[in-house]
């Protein structure tokens, strides 16, 4: 699944608490192959893929109006994208030949954002600036393992393992679009805070 938490149609909200739009995900996808043989004459050749992708996406939707709110937070957050690929050969004859071929990918999507024609504090007619920050984030992370391992014993022996590791996360954090039609308006008396950032930790989520 890739978790998408979205305001469609246009909207007005008015409230005397926070507002929280947040999306946050966890993907673990693991592969493994093992083998091997023996005989006159020995061929092994193994593969193993493990593959992170999808989007987690939290967006406050085009046209939505907040009228009043004390905090306004857009945020998505990808707790882990981990994939892990191990493949190991064994074994053994008058000629031996054993091959290996392990990868492992990890590119998820993460992305927080307000929509074009928004307005936040009020109207476009009558501002009312909210009293709280305004605050869109996001945060990714990804990480990939791959090993590969021929081993065996024989009279000639030709080993070929490859291993391949792929991260290509892409994070984005973005208040409307260049050369929308309706600009989006943000009127507070706090502050506002647009960020993207790439995490280095891993983290559990539990979803229960």
């Amino acid at each position: 699944t890739e978790p998408d938490v979205t305001t469609t149609a246009p909207v007005t909200i008015d409230l005397t608490g926070s507002m929280q739009v947040s999306s946050t995900s966890s993907h673990v996808a693991t592969a493994s192959s093992d083998g091997g043989g023996g005989g006159l004459v020995a061929v092994q050749d193994m593969s193993a893929d493990a593959e992170v992708t999808g989007d987690t996406t939290a967006h406050l939707g085009d046209g939505a109006t907040v009228l009043d709110a004390n905090l306004v937070q857009v945020s998505a957050e990808i707790a882990a994208a981990s994939a892990s690929s191990t493949v190991v050969v064994g074994s053994g004859g008058g000629l031996d030949i054993a091959g290996t071929d392990g990868s492992a990918t990890s590119e998820p999507t993460v992305q927080a954002s307000i929509g074009d024609g928004v307005v936040i504090g009020g109207t476009a007619a009558d501002p009312q600036p909210i009293v709280g920050d305004v605050s869109v984030s996001a945060i990714g992370r990804a990480e990939a393992d791959a090993s590969g391992d021929a081993s065996g014993g024989g009279v000639i022996r030709a080993g070929s393992p490859s291993s391949d590791a792929t991260v290509s996360p892409t994070v984005d954090a973005h208040v409307g679009t260049v050369g929308a039609t309706t600009p989006t308006v943000v009127q507070t008396l706090g502050g506002i805070t647009v960020s993207a950032s790439l995490a280095k930790d891993g983290e559990t989520y539990d979803d229960s």
